[in-house]
């Protein structure tokens, strides 16, 4: 008898632990701590060449914010966007998906994982999201995004693949947060 409850109380706890957990983020001020002149500096590789991408915003007006990429992020009740589609939605849960449909493109976004670390100088983060976003093109191919973001860093790396139509991928680009200026 013993057992069965010390089984039981084990298999509650255990699925309590793993089911459906969902971040708190109800003013959208978690993952994307942003100002003018906030400044993210990205190394990596585009299609094997070295490179470094350097993010500044440099404007805000609304609530917008604008890039020197000419790229804008606002944060709204629904989530965390640019001037084409979500990066993150709510709920921000593991599983969770959503259609990104604009003019230039419709892709399929997963939130993948809820518990990512990132080291980012001699810190590591924790409790960053794994987002996936898939876009089928016409030849039966799929390019495939994968970015990962940390609470107050915002987008800390992403990487791309080509897959073709018989699902082998190749990478395309992978780039990783070197310095972040707030």
């Amino acid at each position: 008898m013993r057992s069965i409850i010390t089984l039981l109380a084990m298999s509650f706890i255990f699925l309590s632990c793993t089911s459906g957990k969902t971040v708190k983020d109800p003013d959208n001020t978690r993952y994307l701590k942003a100002r003018v002149n906030t400044t993210w500096l990205y190394s990596g590789e585009l299609l094997k060449n070295k490179k470094d991408i350097t993010v500044k915003i440099t404007g805000e007006k609304d609530g917008v914010l604008t890039d020197n990429k000419s790229q804008t992020y606002t944060k709204n009740k629904e989530g965390y966007k640019n001037q084409y589609y979500y990066w993150l939605k709510h709920p921000i849960k593991k599983g969770e998906t959503w259609v990104n449909n604009s003019e230039k493109m419709t892709e399929v976004a997963s939130i993948e994982s809820l518990n990512e670390t990132f080291k980012f100088g001699e810190d590591l983060v924790k409790n960053c999201i794994k987002v996936s976003f898939v876009r089928g093109l016409d030849n039966g191919a799929r390019n495939i995004t994968v970015r990962t973001f940390c609470p107050e860093l915002w987008m800390v790396s992403m990487e791309t693949f080509y897959e073709n139509s018989e699902g082998i991928a190749t990478k395309q680009s992978s780039f990783t947060l070197k310095s972040f200026v707030y």
